[in-house]
């Protein structure tokens, strides 16, 4: 920090830096620092630790890429330059709409002001925040009539808005020992580094940043049948907003359709007995999915699970009628190349393969109260009418029937409801930094929200009581 604070060209000597750094090493071991440098050392730190820069993995140390406040991923392996120059592309527009819309009332303000007076305005209108920006067209500059501007399309407008209030299936009451939660925001150590701040959660999102913030904001069920062959879009998403530092918990719903129906008409109590195990040569369940993803869950962590139900989702989809011994496999291949393992493969292998040929029961935890079971999950799934290929975010339902664009179309407009709708909450002190001790919780009430799902609920928001 010192040679590239010193430097005539402070870029250019850090690109240097950063490209030959073992060759510059040693010098730069011999450098004198300041003293005040450390006070600013130990700000940038926490300045990092604030905006969610110090990354999960990699100790104290501070990483990440901002612009305009909104954190760009470049960890990803996925990652490539044109994603950075999409982004810097959207902000680009989003610049020139924000300047379309206050350039009237820095014009009315320069007219009267000088310039550091225009430029204190502007931030005053920054500071109103996104949603009251929306409205700068409809109400003008600080009440001023004269510049009104109506938007193009007021119905739009107000269908964004937090006050049209869509409808919610209550997907949390009664799923204790039905939904496998695969990681926890607040508890989990991987968030240890994340701000604590509602405040400065606000701030972040305010400029274009993700909500980051270590609070179970949103909790997304994804109820799915990995053994059908059929992809989840759901689980892109999740790949998605979590590598984006987005605070939700993935809770999923690892059922079989026909088993499902079974429970819904004769209880289920009536679910067929697990086929034989055969060496693990036969096709893989259900079933055997959740035992597997809970024992992952259980020893290497949520993050593990998480991605271990997603590569094994895809590669069930790719191979149709795998076998258990195959998917197995697909799980022990993803656990080493993330590097979890401690023990050997054939040990950890030995263990899941006991584990289904038991069917469960040699799970420390399957006698207990607490026991998350396979059964409860069918039960719950026929009790609330949710099935295989459907999801939820905070208890709204996104569309299962339409076609992946019809999704992607959804998951944009329900995050965006969302996010302002836990904005507004946060606002008028319903959620702070430590209350309710479940957002989830809060979220699941009032008239909107409805104890099961039915069809009839996707063409029409009016009252219908189950």
């Amino acid at each position: 920090a010192t040679v590239i604070a010193s430097a005539p060209d402070s870029l250019e000597t850090l690109k240097g830096v950063s490209q030959n750094l073992p060759s510059v090493a040693h010098h730069l071991s011999k450098v004198k620092v300041p003293e005040h440098f450390d006070e600013l050392a130990e700000e940038a730190s926490s300045l990092a630790t604030k905006v969610g820069a110090v990354s999960p993995g990699w100790g104290d140390a501070a990483f990440g890429l901002f612009v305009n406040g909104r954190p760009v991923d470049v960890e990803r392996p996925s990652f490539n330059v044109f994603q950075l120059l999409n982004v810097l592309r959207e902000e680009d527009g989003r610049l020139k709409e924000l300047e379309r819309r206050i350039r009237r009332a820095l014009k009315d303000a320069a007219a009267d002001e000088d310039e550091w007076e225009a430029l204190k305005t502007a931030r005053r209108v920054l500071d109103m925040g996104s949603d009251k920006l929306a409205q700068l067209g409809k109400k003008g500059f600080e009440g001023d009539k004269s510049t009104k501007e109506q938007p193009e399309n007021e119905d739009e407008d107000e269908a964004t808005s937090p006050s049209t209030e869509k409808y919610r299936i209550d997907v949390a009451r009664g799923g204790k020992n039905a939904v496998l939660y695969l990681n926890d925001i607040e508890k989990d150590a991987a968030y240890r580094s994340w701000p604590n701040s509602m405040e400065e959660m606000l701030y972040r999102s305010q400029y274009g940043g993700a909500p980051t913030v270590r609070r179970n904001l949103f909790t997304m069920l994804v109820v799915l049948d990995p053994a059908s062959g059929k992809s989840h879009p759901a689980l892109g998403v999740v790949g998605q907003l979590l590598n984006s530092q987005f605070p939700l918990r993935l809770g999923v719903l690892l059922v079989n359709d026909d088993d499902v129906s079974m429970a819904g008409s004769q209880g289920s109590d009536s679910l067929p007995l697990m086929a034989p195990w055969n060496d693990g040569d036969r096709p893989f369940h259900a079933r055997d999915s959740f035992l597997l993803l809970k024992h992952i869950s259980k020893k290497f962590g949520g993050m593990a699970a998480i991605s271990s139900l997603i590569h094994a989702s895809d590669a069930a989809e790719e191979t149709p009628g795998m076998m258990v011994k195959e998917l197995i496999g697909v799980h022990i291949s993803l656990l080493e190349r993330m590097g979890v393992i401690q023990d050997s493969a054939s040990n950890v292998q030995k263990e899941m393969e006991a584990l289904l040929e038991s069917g469960g029961t040699s799970d420390a935890m399957a006698s207990t109260k607490k026991n998350v079971s396979y059964e409860a999950a069918v039960k719950f799934a026929a009790d609330k009418l949710i099935r295989p290929g459907m999801s939820f975010l905070n208890g709204l339902p996104f569309p299962y029937d339409g076609g992946p664009s019809a999704f992607a179309a959804a998951v944009n407009e329900i995050l965006q409801y969302e996010q302002s709708n836990i904005m507004e909450l946060t606002m008028k002190g319903v959620i702070t930094d430590t209350a309710p001790r479940s957002i989830y919780a809060t979220v699941l009430k009032g008239d909107k929200v409805f104890k099961q799902y039915h069809p009839l609920l996707r063409e029409s928001a009016s009252e219908y009581m189950v």
